[in-house]
């Protein structure tokens, strides 16, 4: 197994190939533009194409696409989102659990937010229980 490591103007992904000895290799990728500046976000691969969300503040989607090695900018939620781990189904990103506001008064999400790439678009949802309301160390499509 060979695990590569690229740093994409400020963000490192590690992606792993099977093949037969372990090791690991950095490879700096020169890119045009750059993401925005951010933290308690996430970065996921949709359709050939890596997406950094979220994050403290009111920040855009930066979208990076390895084909031509360039950032853009997608739309800025419709709220603060932190502290959360996307999910992938179908033609959309699910934020099932995430939090909102400043520290140290962040407040779970009240309904499911998602990202639709193809629009560029933002919607809620469905409504989160009140008692499921917080950040999510973890999510994954069941079946």
């Amino acid at each position: 197994m060979k695990t590569i490591f690229r740093f994409f103007s400020g963000v490192l992904v590690a992606s792993t190939l099977g093949l037969s000895s372990v090791f690991a290799e950095w490879e700096n990728v020169q890119t045009i533009g750059e993401p925005v500046a951010r933290h308690e976000a996430a970065f996921i691969e949709f359709d050939d194409k890596f997406y950094l969300m979220g994050g403290r503040r009111m920040n855009p989607v930066s979208i990076y696409d390895p084909n031509t090695k360039e950032w853009s900018l997608g739309a800025v939620p419709p709220i603060e989102v932190h502290h959360f781990q996307p999910v992938i189904f179908e033609d959309r990103v699910y934020f099932i659990c995430a939090m909102t506001g400043k520290f140290p008064n962040e407040t779970g999400l009240e309904r499911v937010l998602t990202y639709t790439p193809a629009e560029d678009r933002w919607e809620f949802t469905h409504e989160i229980p009140e008692h499921r309301r917080r950040g999510a160390a973890g999510v994954v499509v069941y079946k």
